[in-house]
């Protein structure tokens, strides 16, 4: 994966040098948008089209031509009544003729001359050429075609207007395509399932997606220009940034962070973010969540383990009796009939694992369909109550129902429902002391959801075994829990049971004072029957569990 990372300059690398697309600054947003430059400075607030080298050379060729154009022509203008006041003042005085009168005419005539060689240039050349810079700066604004239409001429002041026209046009067209690229750009971010966070040199951030934002809870506005320990106070992950940075080499590492009060466990990629000119500037971070299927990891090498462990002790004892038995003790009849008696109870329990662990298979398998027909819970209830009452009065404990007469008809498979039953009620009783009590109610909440509760007086359970007792082979009290005949997996097939239903169940507990178990069947279960009402079953598939 961190190879699909690897930045380059090359706009189309090679295909088989890089699995995924390359990362360059070209890929980034502006640093208007980021909040800091690849180089560490301060971005400026200018428009990114127009800041570029084109605008910068605004046809310096023209405007030199103009300008040499305006100042002949003044001088030109300036200098005729000058030479004609010369010309005057000399004549005079070569014929004898007084200075004054010719003085007297002389200066008003240069200076009106001179205000009309200033006038006819502010005209004609420099008002022209201020609408023009009045344009260009309203372009640098971000504003290609504001105001009135400019005058076009077929001079060099007409040939500057078609120019910068043609610019606008040009900025505007590359504005439009740059802002379509970076809206784009900013959807694919959004969009992303994992976290993206990109820094500089200086390892001050230059994009943080919103996964990020909610891996590290700092929005992006937040985060921009600020230090990647200060935003992510990860150390571990500021040294893979460092360590790319270094060897410019794509590197991967899995890191822990908290997010709210529970662990995350990311899989973070870092690649070398490049220039055009393929120089390292930066590091992309990219963040994967692999917490589940690390989750699901563990769960599968614990459950090979206790499968293992489960069926090692009863084949380990029955192994060790059967040898004791074959070394003579078979001919004591009070001893072998012990250990016969020892052998049943240890297959007895490895037939109840191997049961179990085949319900499990079957009811967590979505490609086996539930036989829906509708079921009356009450009257499996009452099944139970039949099967489990002696257990429970052996025990000295009252075993007690709270039924809803009025409680309609549930959608569901009859089987599995029985099968939650029993083990419900089967753990209450094997975990309630003598003199306790166990119910069994139901009822019909206003919302139409129907609600099945198992609660008990027993031990109990401790809250910081409430979040994984409906894991595989997960005993509060193990050695109790063997004693009692459980396999472990009681309460795994129920969960599994109630969410092939569309159900959900909770657990609410006190160290001593007991347990209850709750489901609530959603209301699209019900039925509008009557429990006395007979309805052939739904076509659901010809699974029947076993």
């Amino acid at each position: 994966m961190a190879g699909s990372m690897s930045a380059t300059a090359d706009p189309n690398p090679n295909p088989s040098d890089s699995v995924g697309p390359a990362v360059s600054l070209r890929d980034l947003p502006s640093a208007a948008t980021t909040g800091a430059a690849a180089d560490g400075s301060q971005p400026r607030q200018q428009n990114p089209v127009i800041a570029g080298d084109d605008f910068s050379r605004p046809h310096h060729v023209l405007v030199s031509r103009l300008l040499v154009k305006w100042w002949f022509s003044y001088f030109l203008v300036a200098l005729l009544p000058v030479l004609v006041t010369m010309g005057w003042i000399y004549q005079s005085g070569r014929n004898g003729a007084p200075l004054w009168p010719a003085l007297l005419f002389a200066v008003p005539f240069a200076a009106l001359i001179s205000v009309a060689a200033l006038y006819y240039p502010r005209r004609d050349i420099l008002e022209p050429v201020r609408a023009l810079t009045r344009q260009a700066q309203a372009i640098a604004a971000g504003h290609f075609h504001s105001g009135p239409p400019l005058a076009h001429g077929h001079d060099e002041v007409g040939a500057l207007t078609e120019a910068i026209e043609t610019m606008a046009n040009r900025l505007e067209t590359s504005f439009r395509e740059v802002t379509e690229k970076s809206s784009q750009l900013e959807g694919i971010l959004r969009s992303l399932l994992n976290g993206v966070i990109a820094i500089n040199q200086r390892h001050q951030i230059l994009l943080f997606n919103p996964v990020a934002e909610r891996y590290f809870s700092i929005s992006a506005q937040e985060a921009a220009g600020k230090q990647l320990v200060e935003v992510t106070r990860h150390f571990e992950l500021v040294t893979l940034c460092e360590e790319v940075l270094a060897s410019a080499v794509p590197k991967s590492r899995e890191i822990t962070i908290v997010l709210g009060s529970q662990e995350r466990i990311l899989q973070t990629e870092a690649a070398p973010l490049r220039s055009r000119s393929g120089q390292v500037v930066g590091v992309v971070v990219i963040f994967h969540d692999i917490t589940e299927l690390r989750r699901l990891e563990r769960v599968r090498k614990d459950f090979v383990a206790n499968v293992s462990h489960e069926l090692r002790t009863p084949l380990t004892s029955v192994k060790g009796f059967v040898e004791t038995l074959l070394d003579g003790a078979i001919d004591d009849p009070a001893v072998s009939h012990r250990f016969l008696e020892i052998i049943r109870q240890q297959t007895d329990q490895l037939v109840a694992l191997v049961n179990d662990l085949l319900d499990l298979s079957r009811v967590e398998s979505p490609d086996i369909p539930l036989r829906y027909q509708p079921v009356d819970l009450n009257t499996l209830i009452k099944e139970v109550h039949e099967t489990l009452g002696p257990r429970a009065r052996d025990q000295s404990l009252r075993f007690e129902l709270d039924l809803d007469p009025a409680l309609p008809l549930l959608r569901g498979d009859e089987d599995l429902l029985r099968r939650l039953l029993l083990n419900l009620a089967d753990n209450a009783i094997k975990y309630t002391p003598a003199g306790g009590r166990v119910t069994i109610r139901t009822r019909q909440l206003p919302s139409g959801q129907l609600e099945l509760a198992v609660a008990d007086t027993g031990v109990g359970i401790p809250k910081r075994d409430l979040p994984r007792i409906f894991e595989r082979f997960y005993r509060v009290d193990k050695a109790r829990s063997r004693e009692l005949g459980g396999t472990g997996l009681g309460l795994s097939i129920v969960k599994h049971i109630v969410e092939r239903h569309g159900a959900t169940i909770t657990v609410d507990s006190e160290v001593g004072e007991g347990t209850t178990f709750t489901v609530h069947f959603p209301a699209s279960l019900r039925l509008s029957l009557s429990p006395g009402q007979s309805v052939p079953p739904q076509a659901g598939g010809a699974h029947r569990f076993a």
